[in-house]
């Protein structure tokens, strides 16, 4: 052995390892707790799912009265606008097709057909409706 050289013991090195660890957990759940916080502050309606699948009184409230909820959750419903609420079951699914106002384009298409269902965002601003993220409302 050469003299710059350290011996580690076995003990030390699980000790070192095992800080290691714990120190990484901790970093991973701030960085969840991080991600989860920034998610429903972005996104509203992911707030109130969340929350509808976590306490059943509040998701019947939900499904009885949308708007009502919505509002009391800080989305208000444009006048003239519906807003319904269905839950999906264990031999019940449910497809919804998206209203998107203006024309379809091929590039939307596309996109949907794709998979890429992560492209497009669901928007409140004269209307509830989806848009290609990143677009600028119209």
């Amino acid at each position: 052995m050469s003299s710059g050289e350290t011996i580690c013991r076995p003990d030390r090195l699980m000790e070192r390892k095992n800080r290691t660890d714990s120190q990484s957990n901790q970093t991973n759940e701030r960085i969840n707790e991080m991600n989860e916080k920034q998610s429903t502050q972005q996104n509203p309606l992911g707030k109130i799912i969340a929350k509808a699948l976590k306490d059943e009184s509040f998701k019947k409230q939900l499904i009885a009265d949308p708007a009502a909820v919505l509002k009391a959750e800080g989305i208000e419903v444009p006048e003239g606008k519906t807003v319904k609420v269905v839950a999906d079951t264990e031999s019940v699914r449910h497809v919804v097709l998206p209203a998107i106002s203006g024309a379809v384009t091929d590039d939307m298409l596309e996109s949907i057909t794709a998979g890429n269902s992560q492209d497009w965002e669901m928007v409140q601003d004269d209307q509830i409706g989806f848009r290609k993220r990143g677009d600028r409302p119209r």
